[in-house]
Parts: structure tokens; C-alpha cells; sequence
């Protein structure tokens, strides 16, 4: 039996009015769901492993248990309700096209607040920090210890060009990686912003930022931002050259940059350097391929 708080739903400010529906009968999607911030009636799975995939939203009229924050698809769902109060013993569960009936689905409001110390924790912070699931998930193997950013893979990230901004910078090994950028990519604009007139210093400017953005020192404590602006800066010097997109694309300069001194005592610091600007010259065509399709 689901008995609702009564009214309308309130999204909770603080975490005194956190909202917990506790599923039990459900099989590998019983547990507690605990309210987060959403647009709709959103609840997330959260147990000793940390947040789960598992949803329980109200849309349409119904109760969904889902892994999709926009609920179009589910698991398991209340029978079709008035409006948000009300007291529902009604469970189905998807099988085939079809659905059955599951009259062991049980459920029960509670409060964050009654959470064990752990879950309660982890439950505040996610409502404090007005945290939002998002479709942009990074769902790489070696996320997050490749980027330091939990976010990505908690929560996910704001857009389809930030995620990938984000796989093409710290997962380029993931088949996350692949399947998305082999989607976005057009080497026609690629090539394009290649060929165009640019500052160097102003590229600069954009490869810091864009490193920035992405949260590159979530990563790495050894080298910063302001060291690969250096770096890039020391080598253009040295070869009498300008900043641009081309010169982090040729392998010749990388030869060449290997063979000085400073390179080889700096454990190889520039060309690194020059790989991160590469990178970035990959980032800002996603970007701009997806500002062209929006």
C-alpha cells in the first residue's frame, strides 16, 4: 500500500521535507528511493553501493519504476492515478508488449531524515547541491578515476557537447567514446577551422578556458592549466612559430620537440602539452558541429 504526503507535490527545499519511497516485493528493484531535484516527481535508487540507476517517477498520471530520467519506458508501474495524492496497491510489471499484474509490489513514504547515516549523507548533499540527473551520463569504465569529475557519472553531465568534451579529454579508449563522437564528428568542419586565421594568443585563451570548463584539474595535481599554456607557449618560442590549431595536429613538431633537451630532462612535459592542445582542437569542432545542429 503507497499512502502519498497529502497535497500537491512540493519538491523538498531542505532535508527535513526529503521524501523516501521505500519498494519492497519489487525483486532486484525493491529498495529505498530517495527524492532528488528534477522538474518532475523524481526519486533514485540510493543503497551502501551509492546511487543506483533505478527511478521512481510520476508522469503521466503514473508511478514508474525506470531507468529513464524522462520515464517514457519502465520496469514496473502504479495503475493510472487521479492526480499525485493517493493510495495505490496496483503494480504492473512490463512483459513483452504487455503488462502483468504484481500483487507483492509494496511500498511506503518515509523521510531522508530516517536514512542511516551514510545514505542520509550522500541524500543531503545530492538536495544542497541541487544536483540533477541528466541523459548525459559518462558511462566509461575508468569514470571517474580517468577525469576525477563523480559528477559525470553520477549525475551526468549538462549536454550532449559537454559530455563530448568530456569523453574526447579523459576516455578516448571508452566505447562511450566512440559511439558518440564517431556520431558527431564532421572532419569537414574540422577541417575547416584548421585552415582559419586565428590568434595565438586568443587560441590560447580558448584552450584554457575549454580546459577549464571540463574541470581538467579535477584530474591532476601535477600538471594545471596554466602549465600547458606555458608549455605551448615555450614551444612556439623556441620554433619561431605561431599558436595554431595545425601545430598540435603534426607529428613532425612532436619529432622535433622530443629531441630538445628540456624535453627529454622534462620527462617529455611539452609534448603532453601539445597532446592536450590536440585534444582541444578536437573538443571545439564537437562544440562547433553542435551549435551548428542546435
Amino acid at each position: 500500500m503507497v499512502v502519498a504526503p497529502e497535497g500537491l507535490w512540493v519538491p523538498a527545499r531542505k532535508p527535513d521535507a526529503q521524501r523516501v519511497l521505500c519498494v519492497t516485493g519489487a525483486g532486484k528493484h525493491s529498495g529505498q528511493y530517495v527524492e532528488i531535484v528534477s522538474d518532475l516527481p523524481m526519486l533514485r535508487k540510493l543503497d551502501e553501493s551509492g546511487w543506483s540507476n533505478s527511478l521512481a517517477i510520476f508522469t503521466e498520471k503514473r508511478w514508474r519504476i525506470t531507468s529513464d530520467p524522462t520515464g517514457s519506458k519502465c520496469w514496473l508501474r502504479s495503475q493510472k492515478l487521479a492526480s499525485f495524492q493517493f493510495d495505490a496497491s496496483a503494480w504492473e510489471k512490463r512483459e513483452g508488449k504487455g503488462w502483468v499484474p504484481q500483487p507483492d509490489v509494496s511500498c511506503r513514504w518515509g523521510l531522508a531524515s530516517e536514512l542511516e547515516t551514510k545514505l542520509r549523507t550522500l541524500a543531503r548533499k545530492a538536495l544542497k547541491g541541487k544536483l540533477r540527473l541528466t541523459l548525459f551520463r559518462c558511462t566509461a569504465p575508468d569514470c571517474p578515476k580517468g577525469c576525477g569529475n563523480v559528477l559525470a557519472k553520477d549525475w551526468g553531465l549538462p549536454s550532449l557537447a559537454d559530455l563530448l568534451g568530456h569523453l574526447t579529454y579523459y576516455h578516448r579508449g571508452s566505447s562511450q567514446y566512440h559511439e558518440k563522437v564517431n556520431e558527431a564528428w564532421n572532419q569537414q568542419l574540422a577541417d575547416e577551422l584548421e585552415q582559419q586565421e586565428e590568434d595565438g594568443e586568443e587560441l590560447l585563451s580558448m584552450f584554457k578556458a575549454s580546459l577549464n570548463k571540463h574541470n581538467y584539474e579535477l584530474k591532476t595535481k601535477t600538471l594545471n592549466v596554466a602549465h600547458h599554456v606555458n608549455n605551448i607557449r615555450k614551444i612556439v618560442q623556441k620554433r619561431g612559430c605561431e599558436v595554431s590549431r595545425s601545430l598540435a595536429n603534426d607529428q613532425e613538431v612532436y619529432d622535433e620537440v622530443w629531441q630538445w633537451q628540456e624535453e627529454k630532462s622534462g620527462h617529455g612535459r611539452l609534448t603532453v602539452s601539445l597532446r592536450w592542445l590536440k585534444k582541444f582542437t578536437e573538443v571545439s569542432a564537437l562544440e562547433a558541429y553542435d551549435v551548428d545542429m542546435s
